[in-house]
């Protein structure tokens, strides 16, 4: 009756060598991308535009209970799996840390990055929720004291510390992958965190100085700069381009959809419109739940933005009448249909620039 479990992986089996820990961090960032519509990860609106007014309902609606501003204890966010990306950040923080790479650049690079991941899911948790509880050291007993909320401006300092700490081990000044996180990506997310401390949380110019710090060394990131064409920014045929900082890589068959699809019509909608062949609709996995508010198409309002086209499309039919508005941006990929394999951009060049801006004039400094 007492078989072993020969398959069965438990902590005290498994950190044994380096593919346990590279392996192990590949699975958090898997953790990052989340699933189709999933809340409680970063592949959705949920706690962005859902939000705010850049949304109306869309052909097929479905809208969640944040856009509708219907919150109650069974449907409201929930942080549990925020935390189960600190939880497994944890983890591989304090089991990685005792194995023996053959090059240390390797292994500095995976500390590097799990460092970076735990401080941007925190980032998230304090913009969201504020005082939230901080964990460093992973929960491994079900007898562990329920923790307490950590006020948000301490939760800041780890994140800045941990940020710090992930930019004194990449071993390079630029890139490996775009999909993963770099020494220009914690320097991007250094800089977002601290106009947040200066701005949100009643910090110091000093926080703006470090942040202006901070930019200048993405600014000086080879490779990297604007994308004249904005539409190139976001092509799937463009990947990791001279904008991009740091995204969540999606592929087709590899990952459900990203949030894209939810955002795009299904062919039957648009079958009579005169532009359906320009529309990013597919037979099957795409859902209009939303269409950009005629708020947000208010921003577009000058005919020389360049930004139009390549950020909402509208599908006219035969009478000239506006059959519906659709994102143009994630695209994804046309094969025998459309499937939605843009990736989530989690900082490009642009934000730099508008980073900067913000803190030049924070510090009265609008020339």
């Amino acid at each position: 009756l007492d078989v072993k479990q020969v398959s069965d992986i438990t902590n005290s089996s498994y950190w044994k060598s380096p593919g346990d820990v590279t392996g192990y961090l590949t699975g958090i960032y898997a953790l990052m991308r989340g699933g189709n519509g999933d809340k409680n990860y970063f592949n959705t609106t949920y706690y962005m535009e859902d939000r705010s007014d850049a949304f109306i309902a869309g052909l097929e609606g479905g809208m969640s209970p944040a856009w509708q501003q219907n919150l109650n204890s069974a449907n409201a966010p929930n942080w549990l799996n925020f935390y189960n990306i600190v939880y497994h950040c944890n983890l591989l923080l304090k089991n990685g840390g005792a194995i023996a790479f053959p090059n240390q650049t390797d292994k500095d690079r995976v500390m590097a990055e799990t460092l970076f991941l735990r401080a941007y899911t925190y980032f998230w948790l304090i913009r969201a929720w504020g005082d939230v509880p901080l964990i460093l050291e992973p929960v491994e007993s079900s007898n562990q004291a329920e923790p307490v909320r950590t006020p948000a401006a301490e939760v800041m300092k780890q994140i800045l510390e941990d940020v710090d700490a992930a930019i004194a081990l990449f071993p390079e000044a630029g890139f490996v992958n775009k999909s993963r996180a770099s020494k220009p990506a914690a320097y991007t997310l250094k800089a977002d965190a601290l106009l947040w401390k200066a701005k949100v949380l009643k910090g110091s110019n000093a926080d703006l100085e470090a942040a202006l710090t901070a930019l200048q060394q993405v600014e000086a990131t080879a490779g990297l700069s604007l994308v004249d064409n904005f539409a190139q920014v976001f092509a799937t045929n463009n990947r990791n381009n001279a904008e991009i900082i740091f995204s969540l890589h999606f592929k087709k068959d590899e990952r459900s959809d990203m949030y894209g699809s939810q955002l795009k019509p299904r062919d039957i909608f648009v079958q009579d419109a005169q532009n359906k062949n320009d529309i990013a609709a597919a037979k099957n996995g795409a859902r209009s739940q939303y269409m950009p508010s005629p708020k947000l198409e208010a921003v577009f309002s000058n005919p020389a933005d360049k930004r139009k086209d390549a950020s909402y499309i509208k599908a006219i039919g035969s009478n000239n009448q506006v059959i519906g508005v659709f994102d143009n941006k994630f695209r994804g990929t046309k094969d025998t249909d459309w499937f939605y394999d843009s990736d989530i951009i989690v900082y490009r060049f642009a934000e730099r620039v508008l980073m900067k801006a913000e803190a030049l004039a924070a510090l009265n400094r609008v020339p």
